[in-house]
């Protein structure tokens, strides 16, 4: 038929021929309407037709010898498949299944024999054409089946979260890149969040190159047209970028995903994926895929909850109950939850604890910097370093050495130039709480002493003012022990301050004698020991603050005595982030 002609001829077996003959070809062809979900032939039975898809969407899979579904190829629009069954009964390699409502045109092979026996020109043609293919088919079949039996496919890990907000994306990132320090293993990271998806920003990637790019070329992934594709991060970390715009997501469907995601285990040895909250069908295609799920939560009800419901749903989905691990993130941020009830309501221990890291995180994500980059000393790191090596056995290289409480330099802070937030932040932790204490002793002993309440010549005043000292020192030390210390302040600020109050301290005690009555002639000289005493201790304590600025303070008191460890819990965190 006339109107079979324009699809025809986008059929390339059928592209040397002419109008006239592509109208018989046309009087031979049927329609079949194909429901979504349904199979249209199976693997192993023989071939009897060629198939153009008019409308809707098919995918073509086998199944390996461990029983998993492998997508070969997508058929779309335009698309036809089939064609050997023309010239030969030979059986179908693969099973096709409608992926949505489709709409096919059908050439059978004895109606296609009565239009070659008036054709013999055409035959030679057409036969060449299919010849050809299938040549090209084989070669491409072989070379990766000779792949595939010499290169150990890789594990896929799908990070997963049914709640959002809670670091999912953090984890994943950190995860990919300390995996790639600890271990000499390819590591691909794969956005799977393709509507929103943040793994570019978090790694200041621009997206100009992205999964979309892909899926012209889906059914022939090769190893060069990847490495277009991927991204390279600095620390050499290899990225598949989610699309520029969330109308582009469209674009990418679960099979599309499915044959990325084969491809890159085939070429890499670790492919983790941050994917999706919401479960449709491409986070799926990716949980089905993936050899582990970490699924991340907070110790907050809307999350466990959320959590809870998941569980059920992997449970019904067929998931192994060692697929899934659940990784508690924000640990020690769990005001009225009890995380053994936590685990208890959600039927399993964490695999891993990883705390809420404050700051650090935030501005890590700001700038596009990891905090396994960022600091990989701190506690954040430490715990992503843990985690990597509870999942990936070939991670044996030895993590950076935990910060401790010992302050450390953030090489992005270079300025030398105090501004208002550095006197304000810095002294408030160090100047402030080590040399307040003597101040308010030097007050408290002006007042004694001027009521009468204590003789001028007792020195009771002097004695406050170095209990003031004493208890300023104890908790300055306190507070830089236990926090993560004064940020973002100078030694220049520092000397300042700690000039200007080892100066008010030192007119105090002076003024105290004077309003005594106590004779003053030697006291100016008593003032230079007080005030290079106050000095030093200024400089000090900002010498420390500035060899841990780079963010704003926060007091994060540890826990003196750690939490007994759970039977079955590899991997126990602190306060790492979320």
């Amino acid at each position: 038929m006339a109107r079979y002609i324009e699809i025809l001829r986008s059929v390339n077996i059928f592209a040397g021929l002419s109008d006239e003959e592509l109208e018989q070809i046309g009087e031979y062809i049927t329609e079949r309407e194909l429901p979504k979900g349904a199979v249209l032939y199976e693997q192993g039975e023989p071939g009897d037709a060629l198939y153009i898809v008019r409308a809707g969407r098919l995918k073509a899979t086998v199944t390996d010898a461990s029983g998993r579904e492998r997508v070969l190829a997508i058929y779309g629009n335009g698309d036809f498949f089939g064609e050997l069954a023309l010239v030969s009964a030979q059986p179908r390699t693969a099973t096709v299944t409608a992926v949505t409502d489709s709409n096919l045109l059908v050439l059978r092979r004895e109606d296609f024999e009565k239009f070659l026996a008036n054709n013999l020109q055409a035959m030679r043609r057409i036969i060449g054409v299919i010849t050809e293919r299938q040549t090209m088919t084989q070669t491409v079949a072989l070379r990766q089946t000779v792949e595939r039996q010499t290169v150990t496919l890789g594990k896929v890990l799908a990070v997963f979260s049914p709640k959002g907000g809670v670091g999912r994306t953090t984890i994943a990132v950190n995860l990919a890149l300390a995996a790639a320090q600890l271990s000499d293993r390819k590591i691909v990271l794969v956005d799977g969040d393709l509507t929103f998806g943040d793994v570019g920003v978090m790694l200041n990637l621009p997206p100009t190159r992205t999964i979309s790019d892909l899926i012209p070329y889906a059914n022939q992934l090769d190893e060069e047209l990847l490495d277009t594709i991927l991204a390279t991060h600095p620390s050499g970390l290899r990225v598949l970028l989610a699309p520029p715009k969330p109308e582009l997501a469209d674009l990418v469907t679960p099979e599309h995903m499915s044959l990325i995601l084969a491809r890159l285990r085939e070429l890499f040895d670790y492919v983790i994926v941050d994917t999706m909250v919401t479960l449709n069908d491409v986070t799926l295609a990716i949980l089905d895929v993936a050899d582990k799920v970490l699924v991340v939560t907070t110790p907050e009800i809307p999350a466990v909850k959320n959590v809870r419901a998941f569980l059920d749903t992997a449970t019904a989905l067929g998931y192994p109950a060692d697929k899934i691990e659940v990784i508690l993130n924000r640990a020690d941020a769990s005001p009225g939850l009890d995380i053994t009830e936590v685990e208890a309501t959600l039927g399993r221990r964490f695999t891993a604890r990883i705390g809420s890291g404050g700051l650090a995180v935030v501005e890590a994500a700001n700038r596009g910097v990891p905090v396994v980059l960022s600091e990989p000393g701190g506690e954040v790191a430490q715990s992503i370093y843990s985690l990597v090596k509870t999942l990936i056995p070939e991670a044996t290289a030895t993590p950076p050495r935990p910060a401790g409480p010992r302050l450390r330099r953030a090489p992005s802070e270079t300025s030398a130039i105090p501004t208002a937030d550095d006197l304000l932040y810095g002294w408030g932790l160090t100047a402030v709480a080590t040399v307040m204490p003597a101040f308010v002793g030097a007050i408290l002993g002006l007042m004694l002493t001027a009521v009468r309440v204590v003789s001028p010549e007792s020195g009771f005043s002097n004695t406050l003012v170095n209990l003031g000292i004493w208890v300023g020192i104890v908790a300055g030390s306190f507070l830089l022990v236990m926090s993560r210390g004064p940020e973002n302040v100078t030694l220049l600020a520092g000397a300042l301050v700690g000039l200007g109050y080892g100066a008010l301290v030192g007119m105090a005690v002076l003024a105290v004698r004077i309003a005594a009555g106590v004779t003053v002639a030697n006291y100016p000289l008593a003032l230079v020991p007080a005030i290079l005493f106050y000095a030093v201790l200024g400089v000090a304590g900002v010498a420390l603050g500035w060899l841990a600025r780079g963010r704003r303070p926060e007091i994060r008191l540890r826990r003196l005595k750690p939490e007994p460890s759970l039977p079955g819990n590899p991997v126990e965190a602190g306060t790492a982030g979320g």
